[in-house]
């Protein structure tokens, strides 16, 4: 686990305060379990309690600032409970919640996760976890070319396992950032360009 970029995170988002409601979608929200949401710390949250709000926050459940208070443990619990929400779906959340407004250092510890966890997928081979941190960071980055070059000199290989991966259609097809021009850039390095 990434702990100095999860303390970070829990660091620079300590300033919202935890939501005592939830606006929203009202068949979302009435079933939304929200006790333990208004009534826990948020470092106590588990899977069971965030994993609704998790999914359908701001589409559907609450607002950008609620999301940014439960954000570092959403993140946290993407990273240590497999079983918890899809880190894709997670990473989304970030553009949904209009990412590109928010202050700089919220924008630059989300920036310097993200590229923590690519180190840390590229490092162990892990193709599908460099696929999550790669998406997320394809929306939120304007050049991920550092990323590109990071794996390339650490670990040239990745770039072809991540490549197989992709091929098999499992990966990287999402259309959360197809004809991005950090896609675009993704192709390129897979053809070598």
């Amino acid at each position: 686990m990434m702990k100095k970029q999860i303390d970070r995170l829990y660091e620079v988002f300590s300033s919202y305060p935890r939501p005592t409601e939830f606006g929203g979608c009202e068949c979302c929200t009435v079933r939304l379990d929200a006790e333990p949401l208004i009534s826990k710390p948020l470092r106590a949250l588990s899977t069971e309690d965030l994993e609704f709000y998790a999914f359908k926050a701001m589409t559907t459940i609450g607002n950008v600032d609620d999301f940014r208070y439960f954000l570092p443990r959403i993140v946290e619990l993407t990273e240590t409970d497999i079983y918890f929400i899809d880190a894709g779906v997670t990473f989304e959340k970030f553009h949904i919640g209009g990412f590109e407004d928010w202050p700089d250092p919220e924008r630059r510890a989300i920036r310097s996760y993200l590229f923590a966890g690519w180190r840390k997928a590229v490092n162990s081979m892990d193709s599908a976890w460099g696929d999550n941190y790669l998406c997320g960071a394809g929306k939120l980055f304007d050049d991920i070319s550092q990323f590109l070059d990071y794996a390339d000199s650490v670990a040239p290989d990745f770039r072809k396992t991540y490549e197989e991966s992709c091929s098999l259609g499992t990966m990287m097809v999402s259309e959360r950032w197809r004809g991005n021009k950090n896609h675009k850039r993704v192709l390129a390095w897979f053809s070598g360009a």
